[in-house]
């Protein structure tokens, strides 16, 4: 019988003003996150869809992706988080094709490189979704 469980959804920039957006990144954020840990309860939205990523200190193209946090209930815990990108076919196009994870898991207080600030801050305010789990 299937049942429902709730992740919480949190937003690093700000949240899109059209709401079909948010929908769509929160969508978007969820399948990513589940691809890589079922048992994700918290993802914290990173970015719209973008087509750059940052290695050895400076911006390179990449494809189109999201970029999320997730934390498992053990994570939430533990505060710390893992980083994923999800990949989509265009900037525009919020399916997602593909996933691929940072190997390490990293606590809450981790610099961003690029901005110099918490990759996940506390006290950020959260919007929970139900979604319905066979």
């Amino acid at each position: 019988m299937p049942h429902y469980e709730v992740v919480k959804y949190f937003w690093k920039y700000p949240r899109p003003q059209n709401d079909d957006d948010a929908e769509n990144l929160i969508h978007a954020a969820h399948t990513t996150a589940k691809k890589i840990d079922p048992t994700a309860s918290q993802v914290l939205i990173r970015s719209n869809i973008h087509a750059t990523t940052w290695r050895n200190g400076r911006y390179v193209p990449d494809d189109p992706h999201i970029t999320i946090a997730v934390k498992n209930p053990r994570q939430v815990r533990d505060r710390n988080h893992r980083n994923i990108h999800g990949y989509t076919k265009s900037k525009t196009d919020y399916k997602i094709i593909d996933v691929a994870p940072t190997d390490m898991v990293k606590p809450d207080s981790t610099l961003d490189p690029k901005k110099g600030k918490v990759v996940w801050p506390s006290g950020l305010e959260g919007e929970e979704r139900d979604y319905r789990v066979k």
